[in-house]
């Protein structure tokens, strides 16, 4: 993702919206799933597919964690 938008620069609204609906559905499966990322930069959101924007993913868990959803906070 960070390549991407370096080389273009400049992305429309709508593309915009695409990437970031695709992102909030990713996190909040995560989330409904009690695994908090901990790391979102366009470093970790990748493409499956060269630039086919319906194919970004999350990448590198490493500092994620996953909560006891019996905790009270």
């Amino acid at each position: 993702m960070f390549d991407y938008l370096a080389k273009k620069q400049k992305i429309s609204e709508k593309e915009a919206f695409k990437i970031i609906k695709i992102i909030f559905q990713t996190l909040n499966y995560l989330h409904n799933h009690n695994i908090f990322h901990r790391d979102i930069k366009p470093e970790n959101i990748v493409f499956a597919e060269e630039n086919e924007i319906s194919s970004i993913k999350l990448i590198d868990f490493g500092s994620s964690e996953r909560s006891d959803p019996t905790r009270i906070f």
